[in-house]
């Protein structure tokens, strides 16, 4: 079961205004649409799928967005919430729009490995489960040496529990991304303190100021915009974003 019952729209063009950086060499075997990468993560090979826009030209980079499912969703799931492929396709953009590392018990949806933090129902991460942070640290890497991404472009974006995802990303992950953008999730390291109230200082030290853009409903029930839920949310959203602001 989904992790949220209401769809959401991401529009991901505007993230993507940056200087475009110096054209590296040919990438070779790529085409317009949908390529089917293989990534050593973890010592084990990760299947991903890498959709090029309609404009892609082998001799230049092109930017990366990651898209992040909720907790219970998929990549094929969150496409179809999102258009992130159609967008990608339009805007020219890179898209890959992974699984989570955490198959659902005789499901089909996926959760995210969030070091340290329990799934949404309340339950500890199996144990021996894919390290997603070293996953997408190691997917950025391989789209970045072989499959024509520009380093200097590669955005995050989830939504739920791919938004605690993404901001987690951002936390470990700031010296290879641009930019984060948490809808319905903004983190900035696990919850701490008595009542976790408070981000534990530790779990967040981005390398270098991140630019993030954060989405958040005041009524949402699963991520409680003021706080709540014990160690699996804890904070709320001002204070996730104060701390953001603090590191910038």
């Amino acid at each position: 079961m989904l992790e949220h019952i209401f769809g959401v729209s991401l529009v991901c063009a505007a993230l993507l205004l940056h200087p475009a950086a110096h054209a590296a060499d040919v990438c070779t075997g790529l085409r317009p649409g949908t390529n089917h990468v293989t990534v050593m993560s973890g010592g084990q090979k990760q299947d991903i799928a890498l959709m090029l826009p309609a404009s892609f030209d082998a001799a230049k980079r092109v930017p990366l967005v990651i898209g992040l499912h909720p907790s219970g969703g998929t990549g094929a799931s969150f496409d179809q919430d999102s258009g992130l492929s159609a967008a990608a396709m339009a805007k020219g953009f890179a898209v890959i729009l992974p699984d989570g590392g955490v198959q659902l018990s005789g499901g089909e949806g996926h959760y995210w490995n969030i070091p340290g933090v329990p799934l949404v129902g309340g339950g500890e991460v199996p144990k021996g489960s894919r390290e997603d942070v070293r996953f997408i640290a190691d997917a950025i890497d391989h789209l970045v040496k072989n499959s024509c991404v520009d380093a200097a472009r590669v955005y995050v974006t989830g939504f739920s529990g791919g938004a605690r995802m993404s901001s987690m990303v951002g936390c470990r992950l700031a010296d290879r991304v641009t930019a984060v953008a948490p809808v319905a999730g903004l983190r900035a390291g696990r919850a701490a303190g008595p009542e976790f109230t408070e981000p534990d200082a530790s779990d967040c030290r981005p390398a270098r100021p991140l630019t993030v853009l954060a989405i958040h409903g005041t009524d949402d029930p699963t991520n409680p915009f003021p706080g709540g839920e014990g160690l699996r949310w804890g904070y709320s959203v001002e204070r996730a974003a104060a701390r953001w602001a603090s590191f910038d």
